[in-house]
């Protein structure tokens, strides 16, 4: 099965589950941040936000920093 550009795989979330570094498009990772593409795009030009890997044109995110992200900036209520 094929997944889409937007979804995490079966396969990802067991590998996060195991400890294992899962990385992420920055289209699933926008989803996940409750943030625009362009958002992204545009911290990672600014070099603030989430760290990034580069594989030449390819642009992918550790689902671990985009959760570790969301978790420190989580306020009581």
């Amino acid at each position: 099965m094929k997944a889409s550009a937007t979804t995490i795989t079966p396969e990802q979330l067991a590998m996060h589950r195991a400890g294992l570094p899962v990385a992420i498009n920055e289209r699933i990772a926008a989803i996940i941040m409750g943030r625009s593409v362009k958002r992204l795009q545009n911290e990672r030009l600014r070099q603030v936000g989430l760290p990034v890997l580069k594989d030449g044109r390819s642009v992918r995110y550790l689902l671990s920093d985009c959760l570790a992200a969301i978790e420190q900036n989580r306020r009581a209520g």
